[in-house]
């Protein structure tokens, strides 16, 4: 009897086993997909700008005694940079290359002026002593920023380092003219003796790199650091105002007075994109 209860046990454990055997276990939770950074992008960025405007009188207009200006002379300006991104990734395994436009506005502005107390040019243009004051003032202005540039970068997962340099464009304004207008008769106060101005869009390159995360799929954030070289421009003297009468500034071998600014920028910023993630439409085959 006992022999056939411990039988009966031993199978009816035998067939729990199989059933056991037979279930299942569950499958394990997927991974998440690891984050691209393929697509297109749109977003935001401020931060700050310093600008530099260097002087240079080309003709030695300093040599002239007890002028005090000319030569070489560098002013800086402080600005906030803010404004707009678009651009594109490829992603190829760990490699990112891209392509990023952007335009910006510029707060940055410099006004300087020189006084030279008891000092006039009179009607022959040379210099010499006289009871008014006379002085120079210098002015420059950056108002906007446009960059094209290419992207190369390296990918670790959600993190991206990135290189970027390319073709940069923005508004300047240089002057330079005098305070106060001296003539045969004296200083009038009432026209600039000397000016010069240049306002235009200034043509150059941008250079730098930064870092950019991905907090999501789509939101990613960065920051940024530009050089900007904005080139040289020329431009020369304009006519002096002498009573009613106007008379070209020009040297003895009657070229005109030239002066030429060099631009320069430095941008470091924050920004904020929207990524895209537009799937592939799927192809589906037709018997």
């Amino acid at each position: 009897m006992l022999r056939r209860i411990l039988l009966a046990f031993a199978g009816a454990m035998a067939l729990m086993g199989g059933a056991f055997a037979a279930e299942p276990l569950p499958p394990p939770p997927p991974l998440p997909p690891p984050f691209s950074w393929d697509g297109f992008y749109i977003g935001v960025t401020t931060g700050y700008a310093l600008a530099t405007q260097n002087f240079n009188d080309l003709n030695s207009f300093n040599a002239l005694p007890q002028t005090g200006v000319g030569g070489s002379q560098q002013f800086k300006s402080s600005g906030f940079i803010g404004g707009g991104t678009l651009g594109y990734n490829w992603q190829a395994g760990s490699f990112v290359y891209g392509l990023e436009t952007d335009f910006s506005g510029l707060t940055n502005r410099n006004d300087t002026s020189l006084s030279i107390p008891g000092a006039c040019f009179q009607g022959n243009f040379q210099f010499s002593p006289a009871k008014c004051g006379y002085g120079w003032q210098y002015s420059n202005r950056v108002s906007w920023l446009w960059t094209v540039r290419p992207r190369i970068g390296l990918a670790v997962d959600r993190a991206l380092i990135y290189f970027t340099g390319g073709f940069a464009l923005a508004g300047v304004q240089n002057g330079f003219w005098s305070i106060g207008s001296c003539g045969p008769g004296g200083c009038t106060g009432a026209e600039p003796f000397f000016a010069v101005s240049n306002s235009s869009a200034r043509i150059g390159f941008a250079v730098g790199g930064g870092v950019e995360y991905a907090l999501t799929p789509n939101w990613t954030i960065k920051g940024e650091a530009l050089y900007v070289d904005l080139q040289s421009s020329n431009a020369a003297f304009s006519p002096i105002l002498v009573g009613q009468a106007h008379f070209p500034v020009i040297l003895l071998d009657g070229s005109p007075f030239n002066i030429r600014w060099d631009n320069s920028l430095v941008v470091v910023r924050a920004g904020l994109n929207y990524k895209f993630n537009w799937a592939p439409v799927p192809i589906v085959a037709k018997y």
